[in-house]
């Protein structure tokens, strides 16, 4: 039998979207929110105590330079 593997998800923004997705994450069997990333820094920080173990990063860059996720999330507007 395969060992099904985390997928630790990382979310790039902290608006209604991205609120929705981490509330429904905790639903999918093997995946697990680990980081968020804002343009702000403090939104970021806010949005990650509200998640236990979601670590939060001021730039995509840098949440991806992390090596702590193997997804994201994109919850920004389209423009």
């Amino acid at each position: 039998m395969t060992e099904l593997k985390n997928i630790r998800w990382g979310i790039a923004g902290t608006g209604a979207i991205a609120r929705q997705f981490a509330a429904d994450i905790g639903h999918a069997k093997g995946a697990a929110l680990a980081a968020v990333c804002s343009r702000d820094p403090e939104r970021a920080e806010d949005f990650a105590h509200r998640h236990s173990g979601v670590t939060a990063f001021g730039s995509l860059g840098a949440m991806l330079a992390s090596r702590s996720i193997d997804a994201v999330y994109i919850a920004t507007p389209n423009m």
